[in-house]
């Protein structure tokens, strides 16, 4: 079982000591191994890119600059990088897919089933975890699927209408900027009736959420 395991420390040597002693004693609780020479560790914050390191007698790797991935996200210590390093590469996959189904004679209701289900896809991780891109963004990722419906030639139903169910005159397809808001406010409600540790995080960044309910 291939597990990633992802910790938010202090900047004390403690800190990080204490943690890595705990991974030593995972395996014998867990009956699973931690690759101590596959860890990396990074500085955040007002230490950003720094070179100085920290338990040298262990095998870490300290990234500086160079992006790393988590859970499928890519991230960097440059944190005004990420969205670029994630939804850039993002993009061009669904170009490129979007481009080999082309090639099929497929019906508007079968292009916008595509578009559901294998394109809106590779992007719903990013979208659900960081934070949202401009709106020129949203307009070439639009500008994408309704060229790919209309073979590159003018729509020939208006958006507004192609959004919504077919009782009242539409195609039910995704209005990617309402879905975008839609994953961004489902946290609301993790965060306020979720009890995973993971909320105390938040809760010491913006104060208690649980009597937050819109």
């Amino acid at each position: 079982m291939l597990m990633t395991l992802f910790f938010t420390l202090d900047e004390s040597e403690s800190s990080l000591h204490h943690c890595l002693n705990t991974l030593e004693l995972f395996p014998k609780f867990s009956g699973l191994k931690v690759n101590i020479d596959k860890t990396k560790a990074a500085w955040l914050g007002s230490k950003n890119n720094s070179t100085v390191t920290m338990c040298s007698g262990r095998t870490l790797n300290w990234l500086t600059s160079e992006p790393y991935v988590v859970l499928w996200i890519t991230f960097s210590t440059d944190l005004y990088k990420i969205p670029n390093l994630n939804y850039n590469k993002n993009f061009e996959e669904i170009k490129q897919l979007l481009y080999c189904w082309s090639w099929r004679h497929l019906s508007i209701q079968g292009k916008i089933q595509v578009i559901k289900s294998l394109a809106v896809p590779k992007i719903v991780h990013l979208l659900s975890s960081l934070p949202s891109r401009n709106n020129n963004f949203f307009r070439q990722i639009e500008t994408l699927f309704y060229s790919f419906i209309w073979n590159n030639k003018r729509d020939k139903i208006a958006r507004k209408t192609i959004i919504n169910t077919v009782e009242n005159g539409g195609l039910k397809m995704i209005d990617i900027c309402t879905f975008d808001k839609a994953l961004k406010i489902s946290w609301v409600r993790k965060i306020c009736g979720n009890q995973a540790d993971w909320k105390k995080l938040c809760n010491s960044i913006f104060g208690p959420w649980n009597d937050v309910w819109l």
